[in-house]
């Protein structure tokens, strides 16, 4: 729900930090548009267990807890 109202708001979003970030209004709404993404493909997903593995491996978390995704993040 939060990642639906965010998107609703992107204008808004980029109106409101572009003067914080230094940079023009377009540019902080094209970044919110074209750079990032907002749901989780396969691809994010093993990225996001290969993180956690590695993360694993340097003793920066726990070993042996499962990665688990919720319902609606992918959609």
């Amino acid at each position: 729900a939060a990642r639906d109202r965010g998107l609703a708001r992107l204008d808004a979003i980029a109106r409101r930090e572009a003067p914080r970030l230094g940079i023009t209004e377009t540019l902080a709404r094209d970044y919110l548009t074209h750079n990032l993404y907002y749901r989780l493909g396969s691809a994010e997903r093993n990225g996001f267990r290969l993180f956690r593995e590695l993360a694993a491996q340097a003793d920066l978390i726990p070993k042996g807890e499962e990665l688990v995704f919720g319902t609606g993040f992918d959609s």
